[in-house]
Protein backbone atom coordinates (compact mmCIF):
# COMPACT_ATOMS: atom_id res chain seq x y z
CA UNK A 1 0.00 0.00 0.00
CA UNK A 2 2.67 2.40 1.08
CA UNK A 3 4.32 1.62 -2.25
CA UNK A 4 1.38 2.41 -4.72
CA UNK A 5 0.99 5.17 -2.73
CA UNK A 6 4.66 6.51 -3.34
CA UNK A 7 4.64 5.47 -6.96
CA UNK A 8 0.74 7.18 -7.65
CA UNK A 9 2.67 10.68 -6.46
CA UNK A 10 5.80 9.88 -7.93
CA UNK A 11 4.81 9.54 -11.05
CA UNK A 12 1.86 12.16 -10.98
CA UNK A 13 5.01 14.53 -9.71
CA UNK A 14 7.59 13.55 -12.86
CA UNK A 15 4.92 13.92 -15.54
CA UNK A 16 4.55 17.53 -14.38
CA UNK A 17 8.42 18.36 -14.28
CA UNK A 18 8.71 16.96 -17.57
CA UNK A 19 6.23 19.27 -18.86
CA UNK A 20 7.60 22.37 -17.43
CA UNK A 21 11.14 20.90 -17.98
CA UNK A 22 12.35 22.13 -14.58
CA UNK A 23 14.75 20.05 -12.25
CA UNK A 24 13.70 19.75 -8.71
CA UNK A 25 15.64 19.16 -5.06
CA UNK A 26 14.57 15.09 -5.51
CA UNK A 27 15.93 14.18 -1.46
CA UNK A 28 12.86 17.14 -0.57
CA UNK A 29 10.72 15.20 -2.76
CA UNK A 30 10.96 12.19 -1.19
CA UNK A 31 10.63 13.68 2.41
CA UNK A 32 7.48 15.27 1.36
CA UNK A 33 6.07 12.34 -0.01
CA UNK A 34 7.10 10.14 2.39
CA UNK A 35 5.99 12.69 5.23
CA UNK A 36 2.30 12.80 3.80
CA UNK A 37 2.35 9.13 3.73
CA UNK A 38 3.30 8.60 7.20
CA UNK A 39 0.84 11.30 8.44
CA UNK A 40 -2.06 9.06 6.38
CA UNK A 41 -0.99 5.57 6.86
CA UNK A 42 2.45 4.46 8.51
CA UNK A 43 3.96 4.29 11.75
CA UNK A 44 7.71 6.18 11.93
CA UNK A 45 9.09 2.99 12.04
CA UNK A 46 8.26 1.91 8.83
CA UNK A 47 8.35 5.38 7.50
CA UNK A 48 12.15 5.01 8.48
CA UNK A 49 12.11 1.79 6.85
CA UNK A 50 10.62 3.18 3.45
CA UNK A 51 12.40 5.91 3.40
CA UNK A 52 15.57 4.08 3.24
CA UNK A 53 14.62 1.88 0.91
CA UNK A 54 13.49 4.69 -1.24
CA UNK A 55 16.53 6.51 -1.10
CA UNK A 56 18.94 3.73 -1.64
CA UNK A 57 17.04 3.42 -5.18
CA UNK A 58 18.02 6.98 -5.76
CA UNK A 59 20.76 8.19 -8.30
CA UNK A 60 22.66 11.11 -7.38
CA UNK A 61 23.29 11.77 -11.14
CA UNK A 62 20.84 11.00 -13.12
CA UNK A 63 18.38 12.55 -10.10
CA UNK A 64 15.45 9.51 -10.70
CA UNK A 65 14.68 6.32 -8.96
CA UNK A 66 14.47 3.15 -10.91
CA UNK A 67 11.73 1.11 -11.83
CA UNK A 68 8.97 1.30 -9.34
CA UNK A 69 8.54 -3.03 -9.45
CA UNK A 70 11.77 -3.64 -9.07
CA UNK A 71 11.91 -1.10 -6.03
CA UNK A 72 8.78 -2.82 -4.72
CA UNK A 73 10.51 -6.30 -4.74
CA UNK A 74 13.11 -5.16 -2.59
CA UNK A 75 10.33 -3.50 -0.11
CA UNK A 76 8.74 -6.54 -0.08
CA UNK A 77 12.33 -8.35 0.68
CA UNK A 78 13.08 -6.30 3.56
CA UNK A 79 9.59 -6.75 5.27
CA UNK A 80 9.54 -10.59 4.91
CA UNK A 81 13.39 -10.51 6.26
CA UNK A 82 11.88 -8.14 9.44
CA UNK A 83 9.06 -9.94 9.54
CA UNK A 84 11.34 -13.50 10.08
CA UNK A 85 13.54 -11.30 11.96
CA UNK A 86 10.38 -10.71 14.07
CA UNK A 87 9.21 -14.43 14.33
CA UNK A 88 12.46 -15.49 15.11
CA UNK A 89 12.58 -13.43 18.02
CA UNK A 90 8.83 -14.12 19.01
CA UNK A 91 10.01 -17.98 19.20
CA UNK A 92 13.44 -17.28 21.01
CA UNK A 93 10.94 -15.18 23.74
CA UNK A 94 8.97 -17.85 23.70
CA UNK A 95 11.78 -20.92 24.73
CA UNK A 96 13.16 -18.43 27.24
CA UNK A 97 9.75 -18.14 28.68
CA UNK A 98 9.31 -21.65 28.45
CA UNK A 99 12.42 -22.34 30.31
CA UNK A 100 11.78 -19.65 33.13
CA UNK A 101 8.50 -21.41 34.12
CA UNK A 102 10.17 -24.59 33.93
CA UNK A 103 13.18 -23.48 36.53
CA UNK A 104 10.57 -21.53 38.68
CA UNK A 105 8.18 -25.09 38.91
CA UNK A 106 11.55 -26.90 39.36
CA UNK A 107 12.83 -24.08 41.91
CA UNK A 108 9.51 -24.50 43.56
CA UNK A 109 9.40 -28.38 43.83
CA UNK A 110 12.69 -28.17 45.16
CA UNK A 111 11.60 -25.55 47.52
CA UNK A 112 8.34 -27.41 48.67
CA UNK A 113 10.48 -31.11 49.06
CA UNK A 114 13.02 -29.16 51.64
CA UNK A 115 10.52 -27.57 53.41
CA UNK A 116 8.32 -30.76 53.51
CA UNK A 117 12.07 -32.56 54.67
CA UNK A 118 12.50 -29.87 57.15
CA UNK A 119 8.71 -29.95 58.40
CA UNK A 120 9.03 -34.18 58.60
CA UNK A 121 12.60 -33.37 60.36
CA UNK A 122 10.95 -30.49 62.87
CA UNK A 123 7.74 -32.86 63.74
CA UNK A 124 10.10 -35.58 64.31
CA UNK A 125 12.39 -33.68 66.55
CA UNK A 126 9.36 -32.47 68.35
CA UNK A 127 7.90 -35.96 68.88
CA UNK A 128 11.70 -37.03 70.62
CA UNK A 129 11.62 -34.17 72.75
CA UNK A 130 7.84 -34.42 73.88
CA UNK A 131 9.07 -38.36 74.81
CA UNK A 132 12.07 -37.10 76.77
CA UNK A 133 10.19 -34.66 78.42
CA UNK A 134 7.51 -37.20 79.24
CA UNK A 135 10.22 -39.37 80.57
CA UNK A 136 11.51 -36.79 82.50
CA UNK A 137 8.22 -35.84 84.34
CA UNK A 138 7.64 -39.60 85.09
CA UNK A 139 10.69 -39.81 86.78
CA UNK A 140 10.43 -36.76 88.54
CA UNK A 141 7.15 -37.71 89.74
CA UNK A 142 8.09 -41.04 90.54
CA UNK A 143 11.49 -39.54 92.37
CA UNK A 144 8.57 -37.32 94.35
CA UNK A 145 6.64 -40.18 95.44
CA UNK A 146 8.06 -42.18 98.60
CA UNK A 147 9.95 -45.09 97.89
CA UNK A 148 8.27 -48.43 98.66
CA UNK A 149 8.91 -49.72 101.74
CA UNK A 150 10.04 -53.68 102.68
CA UNK A 151 7.38 -53.98 105.47
CA UNK A 152 5.38 -51.23 107.06
CA UNK A 153 7.23 -48.60 108.83
CA UNK A 154 4.71 -48.10 111.79
CA UNK A 155 6.02 -51.37 113.05
CA UNK A 156 9.06 -49.14 114.34
CA UNK A 157 7.21 -46.69 115.65
CA UNK A 158 5.23 -49.09 118.46
CA UNK A 159 8.83 -50.46 119.40
CA UNK A 160 9.00 -50.02 123.20
CA UNK A 161 12.80 -50.00 123.73
CA UNK A 162 12.34 -50.16 127.67
CA UNK A 163 11.46 -53.92 127.08
CA UNK A 164 15.16 -54.59 126.16
CA UNK A 165 18.29 -55.33 128.63
CA UNK A 166 20.35 -52.93 126.50
CA UNK A 167 21.41 -49.68 128.02
CA UNK A 168 22.15 -46.84 125.77
CA UNK A 169 24.04 -43.69 126.67
CA UNK A 170 22.49 -41.44 126.02
CA UNK A 171 18.83 -42.58 125.61
CA UNK A 172 18.10 -43.84 121.74
CA UNK A 173 15.51 -45.83 120.16
CA UNK A 174 14.51 -46.29 117.00
CA UNK A 175 11.81 -43.50 116.63
CA UNK A 176 14.64 -41.23 118.47
CA UNK A 177 18.00 -42.25 117.12
CA UNK A 178 20.03 -39.20 118.81
CA UNK A 179 20.56 -37.06 115.71
CA UNK A 180 18.75 -35.56 113.56
CA UNK A 181 20.01 -36.00 110.28
CA UNK A 182 19.84 -39.85 110.94
CA UNK A 183 16.50 -42.43 110.38
CA UNK A 184 16.08 -46.10 110.76
CA UNK A 185 13.34 -47.69 108.61
CA UNK A 186 12.78 -50.53 106.52
CA UNK A 187 14.70 -51.58 103.40
CA UNK A 188 13.07 -49.02 100.19
CA UNK A 189 13.31 -50.06 97.01
CA UNK A 190 15.64 -47.29 96.23
CA UNK A 191 18.04 -47.67 98.38
CA UNK A 192 20.49 -49.30 95.55
CA UNK A 193 21.10 -46.45 94.96
CA UNK A 194 21.84 -45.31 98.38
CA UNK A 195 24.96 -47.65 98.76
CA UNK A 196 23.08 -51.02 100.63
CA UNK A 197 24.83 -53.19 98.69
CA UNK A 198 28.27 -51.50 99.47
CA UNK A 199 27.19 -51.03 103.09
CA UNK A 200 26.88 -55.21 103.06
CA UNK A 201 29.79 -55.72 101.34
CA UNK A 202 31.82 -54.70 104.67
CA UNK A 203 30.40 -57.47 106.01
CA UNK A 204 31.01 -60.29 103.40
CA UNK A 205 30.98 -60.39 99.74
CA UNK A 206 28.05 -59.29 97.84
CA UNK A 207 28.99 -59.90 94.18
CA UNK A 208 28.30 -58.54 90.96
CA UNK A 209 24.32 -57.52 91.87
CA UNK A 210 22.39 -55.44 88.95
CA UNK A 211 19.72 -53.16 89.49
CA UNK A 212 17.02 -55.55 87.58
CA UNK A 213 18.74 -58.09 89.91
CA UNK A 214 17.69 -55.81 93.29
CA UNK A 215 14.78 -55.37 92.63
CA UNK A 216 13.73 -58.75 91.68
CA UNK A 217 14.80 -59.67 94.90
CA UNK A 218 13.40 -57.09 96.76
CA UNK A 219 9.83 -58.17 95.14
CA UNK A 220 10.37 -62.02 95.93
CA UNK A 221 11.48 -60.89 100.00
CA UNK A 222 8.35 -58.22 99.97
CA UNK A 223 5.59 -60.74 98.57
CA UNK A 224 6.33 -63.95 100.48
CA UNK A 225 6.56 -62.07 103.62
CA UNK A 226 8.91 -62.76 106.87
CA UNK A 227 11.90 -60.30 105.90
CA UNK A 228 12.58 -57.41 107.79
CA UNK A 229 15.42 -56.18 106.54
CA UNK A 230 16.04 -52.81 108.49
CA UNK A 231 18.61 -49.84 107.66
CA UNK A 232 19.96 -46.80 109.60
CA UNK A 233 20.06 -43.81 106.83
CA UNK A 234 22.69 -40.73 107.13
CA UNK A 235 19.90 -38.09 105.37
CA UNK A 236 22.23 -35.58 105.05
CA UNK A 237 24.45 -37.37 102.35
CA UNK A 238 21.28 -39.99 101.63
CA UNK A 239 23.92 -43.37 102.58
CA UNK A 240 22.68 -45.97 103.97
CA UNK A 241 25.21 -46.40 107.69
CA UNK A 242 23.67 -49.56 109.48
CA UNK A 243 21.72 -52.32 108.45
CA UNK A 244 20.55 -55.72 110.29
CA UNK A 245 17.42 -58.57 109.04
CA UNK A 246 15.46 -60.41 110.86
CA UNK A 247 13.96 -63.61 109.04
CA UNK A 248 11.07 -65.20 110.20
CA UNK A 249 10.51 -69.14 110.07
CA UNK A 250 7.24 -70.12 110.22
CA UNK A 251 6.89 -73.68 112.59
CA UNK A 252 4.42 -75.72 113.32
CA UNK A 253 6.19 -76.70 116.23
CA UNK A 254 4.67 -74.57 120.07
CA UNK A 255 1.15 -74.08 118.28
CA UNK A 256 2.28 -73.14 114.59
CA UNK A 257 4.57 -70.31 116.38
CA UNK A 258 7.32 -68.01 114.38
CA UNK A 259 11.02 -68.18 115.33
CA UNK A 260 13.24 -64.96 114.84
CA UNK A 261 16.44 -65.33 112.92
CA UNK A 262 18.98 -62.31 113.51
CA UNK A 263 21.25 -61.78 110.44
CA UNK A 264 23.54 -59.50 108.48
CA UNK A 265 24.44 -57.16 110.79
CA UNK A 266 26.43 -54.31 109.91
CA UNK A 267 27.75 -50.82 110.74
CA UNK A 268 29.84 -48.43 108.87
CA UNK A 269 32.99 -48.21 110.63
CA UNK A 270 33.05 -44.07 109.81
CA UNK A 271 29.94 -44.23 112.52
CA UNK A 272 31.46 -45.32 115.87
CA UNK A 273 30.62 -44.29 119.20
CA UNK A 274 27.18 -43.53 118.26
CA UNK A 275 25.79 -46.94 119.86
CA UNK A 276 24.61 -47.72 116.11
CA UNK A 277 25.54 -51.24 116.70
CA UNK A 278 23.12 -51.71 119.41
CA UNK A 279 20.77 -49.60 118.19
CA UNK A 280 19.70 -51.79 114.83
CA UNK A 281 20.38 -54.89 116.79
CA UNK A 282 17.71 -54.34 119.54
CA UNK A 283 15.92 -52.80 117.26
CA UNK A 284 15.33 -55.90 115.29
CA UNK A 285 15.33 -58.25 118.55
CA UNK A 286 12.40 -55.95 119.53
CA UNK A 287 10.08 -56.04 115.97
CA UNK A 288 11.00 -60.08 116.52
CA UNK A 289 8.53 -59.88 119.43
CA UNK A 290 6.23 -57.70 117.97
CA UNK A 291 5.75 -59.51 114.87
CA UNK A 292 5.11 -62.54 117.24
CA UNK A 293 8.08 -64.57 117.36
CA UNK A 294 8.66 -67.04 120.22
CA UNK A 295 12.47 -66.90 119.91
CA UNK A 296 15.16 -65.11 118.44
CA UNK A 297 18.60 -66.76 117.35
CA UNK A 298 21.63 -65.47 115.93
CA UNK A 299 25.59 -67.27 114.73
CA UNK A 300 28.42 -64.63 115.33
CA UNK A 301 32.05 -64.91 116.01
CA UNK A 302 33.37 -65.75 119.37
CA UNK A 303 34.36 -62.48 120.03
CA UNK A 304 31.23 -60.68 119.61
CA UNK A 305 29.48 -63.42 122.68
CA UNK A 306 30.07 -60.55 125.22
CA UNK A 307 28.47 -58.16 123.02
CA UNK A 308 25.27 -60.09 121.88
CA UNK A 309 24.96 -60.91 126.01
CA UNK A 310 24.48 -57.28 127.04
CA UNK A 311 22.15 -56.90 124.31
CA UNK A 312 19.96 -60.10 126.18
CA UNK A 313 20.91 -63.01 123.89
CA UNK A 314 22.39 -65.78 126.10
CA UNK A 315 24.63 -68.82 125.24
CA UNK A 316 21.90 -72.27 126.22
CA UNK A 317 23.89 -75.40 127.61
CA UNK A 318 23.95 -78.47 125.47
CA UNK A 319 23.02 -76.18 122.92
CA UNK A 320 25.11 -73.61 121.93
CA UNK A 321 27.19 -74.86 118.99
CA UNK A 322 26.65 -73.52 115.47
CA UNK A 323 27.50 -76.07 112.83
CA UNK A 324 26.71 -75.44 108.72
CA UNK A 325 26.94 -77.09 105.72
CA UNK A 326 27.95 -75.22 102.43
CA UNK A 327 26.83 -76.50 99.17
CA UNK A 328 28.50 -73.61 96.93
CA UNK A 329 30.35 -70.76 97.15
CA UNK A 330 27.65 -67.43 96.86
CA UNK A 331 30.44 -65.23 96.23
Amino acid sequence: MIVNYFSKHWQHRRQVDIEKEEEYDYDALINEYYAEAIREEMSNETYHVVKIVGCAYYSDEKKHFLNLDKKAEVFKDVFKHKKEQLKDTEHRIRQRGEELVRDIKQQRELTGQRLREKSEHLVKDILETKAKVKERIEEVVEGAKPSEYLYPPELLQRLDFSKSPATFKPKISAAQPGEDWMVVRPLQRSDYDKGFLQLLSQLTSVGNVSQKQFDERFTQMKQSGGYYVTVIEDTRIAKLIGAATLTVEQKFIHNCSLRGRLEDVVVNDTYRGKQLGKLIVVTVSLLAQEVGCYKMSLDCKDKLIKFYETLGYKLEPGNSNAMNMRFDDPS
